[in-house]
């Protein structure tokens, strides 16, 4: 190879070959974003599963990259020039896609941006199509002359030619019926109501329409912030056919930001948002019952103690509802409480839950207490007895009487506020944990749907009851009175946020 020689080129002339180059290493950086892509890990586990799941709704915190990583997945499709890296499904033909948005506006600022001109300069090309394939497509451009694209054609790498059609939520679905399309994403959520149990919202039983032909190779996905709460979208994905499809949730922590960074982004929110611009999770109602942040409220497992006191308590089950437990202990040195167990059954009879509280038992080496509701005094239709008592003639060691507080006047409450407050306070100080284990993750998915309505009223939702969360508050407002370690009683220990101190009666002892 022969060398090059720089020796009669001067400062001036040098200066002018490093400009040029800068330039052109800047243009190839503006116009060809797509050829150096690297996905972050949520992104990457996003496009792994486009070759399990037809049906993927992302529920993704601000600034994690969702609407590149969809730009990115109907640009490979598109064109067929997937990345050797790539993990996801693969087409080998020009495809069909349909993008929708709220209004044609919305559309222009998010997936039109980020497909074709990032910046918004007006120099197209500088998006994930990049400049030399964006300049071989044709185009049909909105006659209201707004900026907006109606459709494209892009040319397929081995011929032909795939299809982009953008459109919104207030098209005339009869315009496009019988039209079919292999691809359908719709940027940030898409609203409407669900006309009957287990029926897709309007608009996206189009999507579902539109891609009936190809159910063996179609792909639909919902991309969105979930600042509008928990839609009824989110039900139908949780509900119905979960081998086809996937609620993935991303934080900002799971994007490319150091821990330092993602934590200054996370400052910069109001923290009442935090739930759904840091965590992806949607907000329901006005609120969550409970304020949380995850990583700070889940810990790593460790073996207990034999030392540190224990408590169980129920939530009982009604009909095709779950029966939980939950189990909770305490460090003595710290103060933090732990629930370090849960589980639960459903449709099930006492004796079918008994076996479960015996192992949690046996682990402790000791008969746990057991803490429960006020409708475990109520008789059961087929024997007559109380619930509590059933389960202690079975040889689970209930407390002798349901779960309360003691207020300042001395009178017991079963308020669910008091109970409430007390738990949030514990998270509050950071005295409270849960085992980060796979049992206890009914517990993320519980505290990110409980929530309160308009009047600030907790309520539940119609299709979901927070179960281990309600059987968690009964053992905490019992746990200072009545937690045992090793056979020894603890009765009598001061009792925070009460002043009088009740005690209780076993049932079995």
């Amino acid at each position: 190879m022969k060398k090059l020689d720089f020796s009669s080129i001067d400062k001036m002339q040098a200066r002018e070959i490093f400009s040029i180059a800068k330039i052109a290493v800047a243009e190839k950086e503006r116009f060809n974003k797509i050829q150096d892509f690297v996905p972050n890990p949520s992104q990457l586990e996003f496009f792994k599963n486009t070759k399990i799941y037809d049906e993927i709704l992302l529920s993704w915190a601000n600034r994690t990259g969702k609407t590149w990583a969809v730009g990115a997945i109907i640009y490979y499709h598109l064109t067929g020039n997937y990345p050797d890296w790539w993990p996801g499904r693969k087409f080998d033909r020009p495809v069909r896609v349909m993008i929708m948005g709220l209004t044609r506006n919305a559309l222009r600022e998010s997936a039109q941006r980020i497909l074709l001109d990032e910046y918004q300069t007006g120099e197209y090309g500088s998006g994930v199509i990049p400049k030399h394939v964006y300049e071989k497509c044709e185009f049909k451009w909105s006659k209201d002359d707004n900026y907006c694209v109606d459709f494209i054609r892009v040319p397929y790498k081995s011929g032909g030619k795939s299809y982009v059609l953008f459109t919104t939520q207030q098209v005339d679905w009869k315009s496009i019926q019988g039209t079919e399309f292999d691809i359908c994403w719709a940027d940030e959520q898409l609203e409407g109501v669900i006309q009957e149990k287990g029926a897709p919202p309007r608009h996206y039983s189009q999507f579902l329409r539109a891609t009936a032909t190809n159910l063996d190779d179609r792909l639909i996905i919902l991309s969105a912030t979930p600042e509008n709460g928990r839609l009824p979208i989110f039900d139908y994905f949780e509900q119905t056919n979960k081998r086809k499809r996937l609620i993935h949730y991303a934080t900002l922590y799971d994007a490319h930001y150091s821990v330092e960074k993602a934590d200054s982004i996370r400052d910069s929110y109001p923290e009442y948002e935090w739930d759904y611009r840091v965590y992806g999770r949607p907000r329901i109602g006005t609120g969550l019952v409970y304020r949380f942040t995850r990583e700070l409220l889940f810990c790593k497992p460790f073996e207990i103690p034999k030392h540190w006191r224990r408590l169980g308590a129920f939530d009982f089950g009604r009909k095709a509802s779950k029966t939980a437990v939950v189990w909770i202990t305490k460090d003595p040195a710290s103060g933090i409480y732990y629930f370090y167990d849960t589980d639960w059954k459903r449709e099930s009879d006492p004796i079918d839950i008994v076996p479960m509280v015996k192992k949690r038992d046996q682990d402790a080496g000791f008969c746990i207490p057991y803490a429960w509701p006020k409708d475990g005094a109520q008789c059961e239709r087929s024997t007559g007895n109380q619930v509590a008592k059933i389960y202690a003639d079975l040889g689970v060691r209930m407390l002798g009487e349901c779960a309360y507080m003691v207020g300042q006047d001395g009178k017991k409450s079963d308020s669910v506020e008091a109970g409430v407050s007390l738990i949030q306070g514990l998270m509050d100080a950071g005295l409270l944990r849960i085992f980060d284990t796979p049992e206890n993750q009914v517990f993320n998915e519980e505290l990110s749907f409980y929530c309160r309505d308009e009047n600030n009223k907790i309520k539940k939702s119609l299709t979901r009851d927070p179960h281990h969360l309600d059987a968690a508050r009964y053992g905490m407002v019992m746990f200072e009175r009545f937690a045992y370690s090793s056979g020894k009683s603890y009765h009598g220990q001061i009792v925070p946020m009460t002043i009088k101190i009740q005690k209780g009666i076993f049932h079995g002892n």
